[in-house]
């Protein structure tokens, strides 16, 4: 379901990658790494608050996410080398680490994990 706000052509590309996870997933431990179920935080990439975030996290299902989030120090050299995608690194780093979302994280019963840890790994859980 589109959410409000979201551009069309980003929520297509959104729905691309979760049905490439969900294809992509009858290949698991053939060729492919394990596969998460489907991703969230594509519609607001670059720019995940911590309310989006909070949002997000309310509405992931039981099963194995990826939340795509880009993370990081806003400092002039990745200012000025990647000002282009106008991201706010250090507001989605700030909506990560804020204690606010490790509360919502154990209410929602979301454990956090990576790609590594993950193989074979059936919670709800989310990558980081």
């Amino acid at each position: 379901r589109k959410a409000p706000g979201v551009r069309m052509g980003r929520w297509l590309q959104q729905l691309g990658l979760n049905l490439t996870c969900l294809s992509a997933r009858r290949f698991h431990g053939l060729f492919l790494p394990q596969m998460p179920d489907g991703m969230y935080g594509f519609e607001v990439s670059g720019c995940l608050t911590r309310f989006a975030l909070e949002q997000i996290l309310r509405k992931i299902p039981d099963g194995l996410y990826e939340l795509i989030c880009h993370p990081g120090e806003d400092d002039a050299e990745t200012r000025t080398r990647y000002s282009h995608w106008g991201y706010r690194w250090a507001e989605e780093l700030e909506a990560l680490t804020a204690p606010e979302t490790r509360v919502v994280l154990k209410e929602q019963g979301i454990a956090l994990t990576s790609f590594v840890r993950s193989t074979g790994n059936r919670c709800n859980a989310v990558f980081t």
